[in-house]
């Protein structure tokens, strides 16, 4: 009885340490996932940035090109 209890509890701990092991490399392939998106993010508003910048000096030049030309 002594010997059957010893390889329950043997194999109750391997089953705890590999989910252990389990829930580690889950943990780091999460918090790597979410790294990643993080940066593409910043690199999105960036871009979305810089363009938003550009359009307003398009409309910008389009309003001065678009106004009548006065005679001083």
């Amino acid at each position: 009885m002594l010997f059957r209890d010893r390889r329950a509890h043997a194999y109750t701990r391997q089953l705890i340490e590999t989910e252990v092991r389990m829930s580690r490399e889950a943990w780091v392939r999460a918090t790597d996932a979410s790294d990643l998106v993080h940066g593409e993010v910043i690199s999105l508003r960036t871009t979305m940035l810089g363009q938003i910048s550009e359009i307003r000096e398009l409309q910008a030049t389009d309003r001065r090109r678009s106004q009548p030309y006065r005679d001083k």
